[in-house]
C-alpha cells in the first residue's frame, strides 16, 4: 500500500509539470527557437499568467520578444522587423544555443506575436502568433 501511495504521488508530481498545465507559472508554453522558426506547444491559451519555457535548439544566439498585435507580416528595415506601432510586452535577449530560459507574463485576452528580431532572424521565419482568450 505504501508503494502505491508513493507511485501515485510521483505520478501527480510528474503530471503537474507538463506543458500547457497551470500552477504558479500559470499556463506553461514550451517554446522552441530554431534557426528558422519559433514553435509554441500551443497557439491559444486562457488569459492570465503565461510562462514561455524557451529552449534554443538552434546553433545561433536568439531572443524572444512578445508584442501585442496580430499581424505577423511586418516590414523589414535594415535586416530587422519594423515593430514601430506595436506594444512590446516583454523580451529576453541573448539566449545562447542550448540555452533554456523562462519568460512569465500576465496576458489579457488578445492577439500577440512572438518574434526573434536579431538581424535576419525575422526574415528567416522566426515569428509566430499566440491568441489569448478571455
Amino acid at each position: 500500500m505504501k508503494g502505491l501511495a508513493i507511485s501515485l504521488v510521483t505520478c501527480v508530481a510528474l503530471l503537474s509539470g507538463c506543458s500547457g498545465g497551470s500552477g504558479s507559472e500559470g499556463t506553461v508554453i514550451d517554446t522552441t527557437l530554431n534557426n528558422t522558426s519559433i514553435d509554441l506547444s500551443v497557439s491559444t491559451v486562457e488569459a492570465g499568467t503565461v510562462t514561455f519555457a524557451v529552449t534554443n535548439e538552434g546553433d545561433q544566439v536568439h531572443e524572444i520578444e512578445v508584442f501585442a498585435g496580430s499581424n505577423t507580416v511586418l516590414p523589414v528595415d535594415k535586416n530587422v522587423a519594423n515593430v514601430s506601432g506595436l506594444t512590446l510586452i516583454d523580451e529576453i535577449e541573448d539566449i545562447l544555443p542550448g540555452g533554456n530560459v523562462r519568460l512569465t507574463l500576465d496576458l489579457p485576452a488578445g492577439d500577440y506575436i512572438v518574434i526573434c528580431n536579431l538581424p535576419g532572424h525575422y526574415e528567416m521565419g522566426m515569428v509566430t502568433k499566440l491568441v489569448v482568450t478571455g
